[in-house]
């Protein structure tokens, strides 16, 4: 058996592992303005709220839509939402090192730890991290860009 997929879920329970162990000192959810747009959004996603906003976001109030069926406090929500996050980061991190794994192989650039080396400094960037504890739909966009480079 290869150990490339070994490699790859690595590449994704690192980061995710790290964005863990952090979550885990976050005591509670703090406001920021955006996040309350993002949490009513997916409030109305859910009909658990009847929104009386004249604007509405698709993509990431879908994907907190289940965290905020699951959650019964606001610790709780903050608790999904992070988790809803890391694995949106997690694939994040799987698709930069596909990216540059595709990328390397194409061109006589990079010996493969050093795709390894580059993929783990990316996804260790620290606002790439800090986001995970955020409702934030740029989380959602490290995701979109990274796929959109890959495909």
């Amino acid at each position: 058996m290869s150990s490339a997929p070994i490699r790859s879920a690595l590449l994704f329970l690192l980061p995710v592992a790290a964005a863990l162990c952090l979550a885990y000192f976050i005591a509670g959810p703090v406001h920021y303005y955006d996040e309350g747009g993002m949490l009513a959004n997916a409030l109305a996603v859910t009909g658990s709220n009847s929104a009386d906003d004249n604007h509405y976001y698709f993509g990431y109030p879908i994907l907190l839509a289940p965290s905020v069926l699951l959650a019964d406090t606001p610790p709780e929500l903050f608790r999904w939402v992070q988790l809803t996050n890391i694995v949106i980061y997690g694939l994040s991190c799987l698709l930069i090192f596909l990216f540059l794994r595709h990328q390397t192989t194409s061109t006589d650039l990079p010996p493969s730890y050093n795709r390894y080396f580059f993929a783990i400094c990316a996804c260790l960037f620290p606002s790439f991290v800090s986001f995970t504890h955020m409702a934030w739909s740029e989380n959602l966009i490290f995701l979109l860009v990274t796929a959109s480079a890959y495909f």
